[in-house]
């Protein structure tokens, strides 16, 4: 029972986060830049996808010989190969279009989430804004390489049967982790302790990743929301701290 109160609490952690924002000025003008470069991302990453996919899927089964033989089932094929393009451009555009956000917006989310502080507690515990939203900055730009080598490995298991289902598993967890990351930038948390509550609080984690996941399934959706879920988790890790 608590493992599902845990999770549950961990799913609908975006909805406090929602609260959060609305609640404060300060925090939707933080959250509101991070927004907009989010739905850029969403729009230009699609845009690119849609005008080329369909396109590249009708002309690599146009080359291939097997079909001059079997034309009639070439549409089927067609059909199941732009299925599975889109999914996997799909993974591909989360895991750079969220790195792509975090570098750019990751000083504003750690402002924001150091006002959450402020509002739960009776003071933030970074010594400074401006040095805490540099250090978010050149963070984000460690992250690239981390993501970059983890995207790698799960663009691999995706292709490998039995596997695939652990590349989505793989990349939501790692973005619920990123989302209490600013708190513990906040926190002063060191690398140990982060890993000590993470596995500590493993069903909350899993249940924002549920949460990701589920708003993954709209393209761009999460992207958007992005500030909604890091509030969320920043409120749910100072009431577990």
């Amino acid at each position: 029972m608590n493992l599902v109160k845990n999770v549950s609490r961990g799913f609908l952690s975006p909805l406090e986060g929602l609260t959060i924002v609305l609640k404060s000025s300060k925090n939707l003008g933080f959250a509101f830049l991070p927004f907009f470069v989010g739905l850029v991302v969403v729009v230009f990453s699609y845009v690119i996808a849609g005008n080329y996919l369909s396109e590249w899927v009708v002309s690599f089964t146009q080359g291939l010989s097997f079909f001059e033989s079997f034309s009639t089932i070439k549409p089927i094929v067609d059909f199941f190969l732009l299925v599975l393009s889109w999914l996997l451009v799909s993974l591909i555009n989360f895991v750079v279009g969220y790195l792509f956000i975090i570098v750019f917006a990751g000083p504003f989310y750690a402002l924001m989430v150091e006002n959450i502080f402020k509002m739960e507690l009776s003071q933030a515990r970074s010594k400074s804004s401006l040095k805490l939203a540099l250090n978010m900055f050149i963070w984000a730009l460690g992250k690239l390489l981390i993501f970059g080598v983890v995207g790698i490995i799960c663009f691999i298991l995706s292709f490998v049967p039995g596997l695939n289902f652990l590349a989505p598993v793989i990349v939501v967890l790692m973005v619920a982790f990123d989302c209490f990351d600013y708190a513990f930038e906040v926190d002063a948390l060191s690398l140990k302790d982060r890993f000590r509550f993470f596995f500590s609080h493993l069903g909350h984690f899993v249940g924002l990743g549920l949460a990701i996941l589920c708003v993954g399934w709209v393209p761009g959706l999460f992207f958007i929301l992005l500030p909604l879920f890091i509030c969320g988790a920043s409120k749910m890790y100072i009431q577990l701290r």
